[in-house]
């Protein structure tokens, strides 16, 4: 239940470890945090809970996102080695 061998897990790009050239991916069963966010809070959730982030209820459908300091794009990317809970194997054709 790897990665690589995951319908989740796209090509990303290459990176060079210990002189060897591996291919990484990222895995697109896992969003962006600002899909989920809702826009509309009120102060009052601030004050009862320290944070105004209010997430939409589906982001109940996923058990990760990713995010950056400036909200506008992140990818979670791994090596073809590493797994999860999301992995559904490659369809056969």
């Amino acid at each position: 239940m790897k990665c690589k061998d995951c319908h989740h897990w796209v090509n990303y790009g290459t990176v060079i470890v210990n002189d060897e050239v591996e291919t990484v991916g990222t895995c697109v069963a896992i969003r962006h945090a600002s899909r989920v966010v809702q826009d509309d809070y009120e102060d009052e959730l601030y004050d009862r809970f320290g944070t105004s982030t209010v997430w939409k209820p589906s982001a109940l459908e996923k058990l990760a996102y990713v995010q950056d300091a400036d909200n506008y794009g992140g990818h979670l990317i791994t090596r073809g080695d590493f797994g999860c809970v999301h992995f559904e194997a490659e369809a056969k054709t």
